[in-house]
């Protein structure tokens, strides 16, 4: 059996014993005991393995919404990102059917009860693929988009469209509301606040969160009683988020909600599969309980059917097997650096940091190794050796397993350099050290 097939093996094992998708309720999501990941109905720990659809509620057809959430889920997406509300630059843009969201987008209370049906349809079918449905109420937009609309209508419309979405959508189990949307609230905050405390009034049962300009949602509203989880919005270094959130208090969990998109060109780094990766690893081992992937299609313009094929979905799709064939719920991430002693990288400014986590004992570790270089580890604190396994993030294959004795490895240890490959150089190193 080849490593591969092995870590699937260990994945269907893990759940095996669990109930099956047709008697086990898995939405609403809500938040664990320890208030640092989300969990299912069962209380089950559920890793967010997100992708961005922004625009298909009127981007696409039923047919093809149908296809796109079949296609995500088979690829093992369990979340799906997206706004309610139409192009925000053309507040009269219509959906694929003809229907516009409002008569008037200057005033709220004349929402089209047709376009809304169909949004509706949108959330019930995401759900219909087991996939958490994350949705902007109004989204505020990178330019101008509904922030002014919403502002026009004044706080007290903008509490009645809170609530009437709320009263419309609560009755779908796998929504998760989504404040803001690639901006602050800014001169619109009265309102923005107004239709968040309608929404969670009126909907107490799904939680929301908050998605603003390149930061945390903890930036701004980490302590108000709506938000029920902090989301991260970064297109460089995913873990610095995430490291800032994990300190802050009152503890809440924190999700790498948008980072780049493949073969999107939004900075230097470019949306190469290695970037998808990269930003994955980096947030689900700083302790982020989840993350969203995309492409440069993320809009559903023609060509978005043969983007679903890009690679980068493939290897998140290995990013979710490893993770929940482990106990990633337990994983802690490495704050003191006494594990990794050379060959770290810089923190917060170059591609190249090795990040890592383990469970409260150590007796897990796993490191994100961006660039292969050299390592230098210290295992002197373990009473004897450490199993060691590399991990190919691009193959989702094990290496053999290898003793590291419990001593401090500081100059050139063939043992611990990555193997070769042809292609991109990142890889895992998992260590595991016996009772």
């Amino acid at each position: 059996m080849n490593e591969r097939m092995l870590l699937f093996t260990i994945f269907l094992l893990v759940y095996a014993g669990q109930p099956c998708a047709s008697d086990s309720p898995v939405f609403p999501l809500h938040i664990s005991e320890n208030r640092r990941y989300l969990v299912d109905q069962q209380n089950r720990p559920f890793l967010v393995h997100g992708e961005s659809s922004w625009e298909i509620v009127w981007r696409l057809t039923r047919e093809e919404t149908s296809d796109y959430f079949a296609k995500r889920a088979a690829q093992g997406f369990n979340a799906t990102l997206f706004n309610i509300l139409p192009d925000s630059q053309d507040p009269f843009a219509k959906n694929r059917y003809g229907e516009a969201a409002f008569a008037n987008p200057l005033d709220f209370t004349t929402a089209n009860e047709t376009y809304f049906d169909h949004a509706e349809w949108v959330v019930a079918e995401a759900g219909r693929h087991r996939m958490a449905a994350f949705i902007f109420p109004c989204y505020l937009g990178i330019s101008d988009s509904w922030i002014d609309e919403l502002h026009a209508n004044g706080m007290e419309k903008a509490a009645a469209y809170g609530k009437v979405l709320a009263e419309r959508f609560k009755k779908y189990p796998n929504v998760i509301w989504v404040m803001g949307g690639d901006r602050d609230p800014e001169y619109a905050m009265p309102e923005h606040t107004a239709l968040a405390h309608a929404i969670h009034q009126y909907d107490p049962n799904h939680l929301i969160t908050f998605h603003g300009r390149e930061h945390s949602s903890a930036d701004l509203f980490h302590e108000k009683a709506w938000l029920g989880f902090n989301l991260s919005y970064n297109y460089k270094e995913t873990y610095t988020q995430s490291h800032q959130d994990w300190h802050r208090s009152p503890i809440k969990p924190t999700l790498m909600g948008e980072s780049g998109y493949e073969r999107e060109a939004n900075d230097w780094r470019y949306g190469t599969p290695q970037r998808m990766r990269r930003q994955a690893w980096w947030a689900l081992l700083a302790g982020s309980c989840g993350h969203f992937y995309g492409t440069a299609f993320w809009h559903q313009k023609p060509g978005w059917r043969e983007s679903l094929d890009w690679p980068g979905a493939g290897h998140m799709r290995i990013v979710r097997e490893f993770f929940e064939a482990l106990p990633w719920q337990t994983l802690v991430p490495e704050f003191e650096k006494q594990l990794i002693v050379a060959g770290n990288g810089e923190y917060g400014s170059k591609d190249d940091y090795i990040i890592a986590a383990s469970t409260p004992d150590h007796k897990l570790v796993v490191l994100y190794m961006p660039v292969a270089r050299f390592l230098g580890l210290d295992l002197s604190f373990y009473p004897g050796p450490v199993r060691a396994r590399w991990f190919d993030p691009t193959a989702g294959i094990f290496s053999e397993p290898f003793q590291l004795e419990n001593v401090k490895y500081v100059r050139w240890d063939e043992r611990i350099a990555p193997p070769a490959r042809e292609c991109d150089s990142d890889w895992v190193l998992v260590l595991e050290a016996d009772d």
